[in-house]
């Protein structure tokens, strides 16, 4: 009898124990083959039921999407809150596997976006290069006309080894704060892993004889899932790694830090992987810009709601096509008899 409730006891340990792991360790399964995330586009309406659901318009017709706890929101490129929407703003919104609104790309109307003004021109040689490394610098007030320029008083000369090390360090900081060479990547190949009690993310970016090939994976704790590639993993990546530094070492720890705060992370010890493979010309990390246009998505199933009614109306055009094509053959069959 006594082994018989040791059994019984060790049995429900090792269920414990078991359950314990797999709570810790169920993102190391996710499988990597999901579909591709869909895709909807449309216009901000506004947000519905306490802020948990977006209302968009499109082509006439208004639908509801249900929101993420934590949905990701970029506007004009820079990363923001869900309340920051306007009214009228153009939106790509990605769903994840729930069908749920987890990723939001809005840019505001054209119509009511400011105009740029033309920057001023640079009052020292020295200026892009000290903006590059972070200082800004304030447009130079207008000399009155007819006033001469006032010419400040000479400081002390500046030691050669100072005048040296000042040089060295604009030289730094120009060289790498230049953009990347032809809109290419720093590296041949990227591979990141992030597993986490609340997360796994998988990227994976390469360039290859077709071109430049992105995939990006996520799958939250509830088990909903984002999947992007091509254009959209691209552009992601893109708004994920804007302004980091650019010397390799501090560029992976701010990286890990920037993901770590994106996606609201609480697990203190995530497990990563980053392997990459540097071209041999990367002295810096230097990123492609972020392009101002939309992307075009491609995700499996893009706009299936709002695209049904486009959709009908080509196979209308089709049924018309071959009835024509029908008549016509029957016409001529008759002129033979």
């Amino acid at each position: 009898m006594g082994k018989l409730k040791k059994t019984v006891v060790w049995v429900i340990a090792a269920a414990l124990l078991g359950g314990l792991v797999y709570g810790v360790t169920w993102v190391g399964d996710a499988p990597v083959s999901a579909e591709i995330s869909t895709e909807a586009k449309g216009r901000f309406v506004g947000l519905t039921d306490g802020s948990k659901q977006i209302k968009v318009s499109y082509d006439g017709t208004e639908k509801t999407y249900p929101l993420t706890a934590d949905v990701w929101v970029y506007r004009n490129l820079q990363k923001a809150a869900i309340t920051d929407l306007k009214p009228g703003d153009s939106l790509d919104i990605i769903l994840n596997s729930k069908n749920q609104a987890a990723y939001i790309k809005a840019a505001a109307p054209e119509q009511t976006a400011a105009p740029q003004s033309p920057a001023p021109p640079a009052a020292e040689p020295n200026a892009a290069a000290a903006q590059g490394s972070g200082a800004s610098q304030g447009p130079a007030a207008p000399a009155s006309s007819g006033s001469k320029a006032t010419v400040p008083p000479a400081g002390p000369a500046p030691t050669p080894a100072a005048s040296t090390s000042a040089s060295a360090d604009r030289a730094f900081a120009a060289e790498s704060a230049k953009p990347a060479a032809n809109g290419s990547w720093p590296w041949e190949r990227l591979s990141l892993e992030l597993k986490s009690r609340e997360l796994a993310l998988k990227v994976k970016q390469e360039q290859t004889d077709k071109g430049d090939e992105a995939d990006v994976y996520i799958q939250t704790k509830d088990r909903a899932v984002v999947h992007l590639n091509g254009a959209q993993a691209e552009q992601l990546l893109l708004l994920l790694m804007q302004g980091l530094p650019s010397e390799k070492d501090a560029w992976e720890k701010a990286l890990k830090q920037r993901l770590a705060a994106q996606f609201k992370l609480k697990d203190d010890s995530p497990d990563w992987k980053i392997d990459v493979k540097w071209k041999d010309d990367a002295k810096f990390v230097r990123t492609p810009p972020v392009q101002a246009g939309k992307p075009e998505f491609n995700g499996h199933g893009a706009d299936k709601e709002h695209g049904k009614g486009k959709n009908k109306e080509k196979e209308k055009e089709k049924e018309k096509e071959k009835e024509k094509a029908k008549n016509r053959d029957k016409h001529d069959d008759e002129n033979d008899d």
